[in-house]
């Protein structure tokens, strides 16, 4: 069984699922007591951290994919396993789909704006941010579950994230506009992303 864990129903609205693999959502941040949300009953071959992320790197605009080769969280780094990153960039580079490999970083907080990012890639080197990753990475690792992770950009590191709460969409209508169609974009190459990756470790249908 292949698990894609993921926060919002923005970010797995375009993820398809098969018999053999499960999307699960999870709340921000990914909070103790989430194990039993993915625990089943057959064994787990590989556990997948998908969804939007920041993007730190400025080369990186909405909608790109990251593939991340280690996860940099509470001060530890957690390598992808290299034979696994492997076989998952020679399945997307086969589909045609465009990725960006490199170190995600997991914050406790939402980093929202171009100064917090950027002080970020320069501490981290991370190409992107997100918040839930490292506590997927360290309970698989624990596990030997095989992990992955797979983000797509839903704000550069040129721009604000111009949402931070449920009151900011009603009082910033256009910015509300913008963002769900920026969700859009980086919901449907998510999607393209986690299909090509989940069926070439089981999960075609």
């Amino acid at each position: 069984m292949i698990i894609v864990v993921a926060c919002f129903r923005s970010e797995t609205a375009w993820i398809r699922t098969t018999p053999a693999m499960r999307v699960v959502r999870v709340r921000p941040g990914a909070p103790t007591g989430f194990e039993h949300a993915v625990a089943v009953d057959t064994p787990v071959n590989l556990l997948v951290s998908a969804g939007f992320c920041g993007g730190l790197d400025p080369s990186l605009k909405p909608g790109d994919l990251i593939l991340a080769t280690e996860i940099i969280h509470r001060g530890q780094t957690i390598r992808i396993a290299p034979a696994l990153l492997k076989r998952a960039q020679a399945a997307l580079d086969r589909g045609g789909v465009a990725y960006r490999p490199g170190p995600i970083v997991t914050a406790p907080r939402v980093i929202a704006t171009r100064a917090d990012k950027a002080s970020l890639h320069v501490d981290t080197g991370a190409v992107g941010v997100e918040m839930e990753a490292g506590v997927l990475a360290a309970w698989a690792q624990t596990r030997e579950i095989p992990f992955l992770a797979v983000k797509s950009v839903l704000d550069p590191a040129d721009a604000d994230l111009p949402l931070r709460t449920g009151w900011d969409a009603i009082r910033r209508p256009g910015a509300a506009i913008r963002v769900g169609r920026a969700a859009r974009d980086a919901g449907k190459a998510l999607g393209a992303g986690i299909e090509i990756v989940t069926q070439e470790f089981g999960g075609a249908k």
